[in-house]
């Protein structure tokens, strides 16, 4: 996930970074297909980027898909290849940006051209952008629950409607006509598989307060930012008013990032840990032997997905968003780094259960400090 301590420009509360495997932005040598711009100046803004496309005292033309959903996927094919290249701001960490982006050309032709920023940094610029009418990008990707609704109330977001598979995407993962959520990094319990034999393994919330679990568990901190603080306000109401008193009385161990849980993890410190899903992946390609338990009650990061109604590539950019959500696009985005997909049957991915709760920011800030105490046993 991006940066761990970051805020949305719109509300103020935190809003819970992608997995710990993005670094702090810097360059990034992609394929001559999809040059990353990522180095950023002292105001939150690339050094190389799409150029303006509107001066700020001027009125932007609004832009929209040519061909879509009323010619099919071949018309606007032919319209986004005419177009050639789509520009992309994305909150997303480098080998998730790469994958899509290159998956993307390769099966199209089409060249995409990412600016990488970290969660606070794009929720300032879009809406600093957006007062001045200043629009750089055809499609953007958050992880800022209001970024989308901001944009949205400024009349900036083109209807998805022009998006073929928009028709059959789950309403649940929908939000409204003007954007969809693609990708989701799902808050599982992960256990070190040579420390937690198969009867051990939980296969409920409760289970995690046995005593051979004790002084074993690891999670983040509920403080440091709203999503792990909704992480555990859910686990509280899948469970018991008093389960994470009990879970702070059994020895749960708060560390100030996910990263660090996962790394106790690996190292047979903790045998279980209460945190993104995402880590399976990357703690198993370094050599541990990690495996997952999925609720069916839990928490999660998700990535959203809208196009801009001032996009200077607007076949292109809706053809982007139906890569995206296309099978092909769900494997190169959830099944190549162990996420989770609004689809079933992707290769390597997870489906999002129905048992999913989205992030109610307000409530997991008002309630953080209070769920500190409970975790400390207090």
């Amino acid at each position: 996930m991006a940066n761990h301590m970051t805020k949305s420009s719109t509300t103020g509360v935190s809003s819970h970074p992608w997995p710990r495997r993005t670094p702090r932005v810097r360059p990034l040598a992609l394929s001559a297909a999809a040059v990353v711009v990522a180095s950023l100046v002292a105001a939150g803004c690339s050094s190389s980027q799409p150029a303006a496309r509107t001066p700020a005292s001027s009125q932007p033309t609004v832009s929209s898909p040519s061909a879509g959903a009323s010619g099919g996927l071949a018309s606007l094919e032919a319209a986004a290849k005419k177009e050639g290249s789509v520009d992309f701001y994305a909150a997303l960490d480098v080998a998730t940006t790469r994958a899509i982006s290159d998956g993307f050309t390769k099966k199209y032709g089409i060249k995409v051209t990412p600016t990488i920023l970290q969660n606070a940094a794009l929720s300032q610029r879009l809406v600093t952008e957006g007062q001045h009418n200043i629009h750089k990008w055809d499609v953007v990707s958050t992880a800022v629950p209001d970024d989308l609704a901001t944009q949205h109330s400024m009349n900036i977001l083109q209807p998805l409607t022009s998006v073929p598979a928009f028709a059959t995407w789950p309403a649940a993962h929908k939000i409204q006509d003007y954007g969809v959520s693609v990708s989701y990094n799902l808050y599982t319990v992960l256990y070190n598989a040579k420390l937690v034999d198969s009867a051990s393994v939980p296969a409920s919330y409760q289970d995690l307060l046995k005593p051979e679990f004790k002084g074993a568990i690891c999670g983040e901190n509920p403080t440091l930012n709203a999503n792990i603080a909704w992480q555990y306000i859910v686990i509280a109401s899948a469970t018991s008013p008093d389960f994470l008193a009990n879970l702070g009385k059994n020895g749960i161990v708060l560390t100030p990032t996910f990263a660090d849980c996962a790394q106790r993890i690996a190292a047979g410190e903790s045998k279980v840990g209460l945190i993104a899903q995402s880590y399976v992946k990357s703690l198993n390609d370094a050599g541990a032997d990690v495996k997952q338990w999925i609720p069916d009650q839990l928490a999660g990061a998700v990535r959203d997905f809208a196009v801009s109604r001032f996009a200077s590539h607007p076949n292109a950019a809706a053809l982007f968003i139906d890569y995206l959500m296309s099978p092909d696009g769900q494997q190169v985005m959830n099944g190549s780094f162990n996420l989770a997909s609004p689809l079933s049957g992707i290769p390597g991915a997870t489906q999002v259960p129905a048992g999913y709760k989205p992030l109610d920011a307000k409530a997991a800030t008002a309630q953080a400090a209070s769920l500190l105490k409970q975790l400390q046993g207090s």
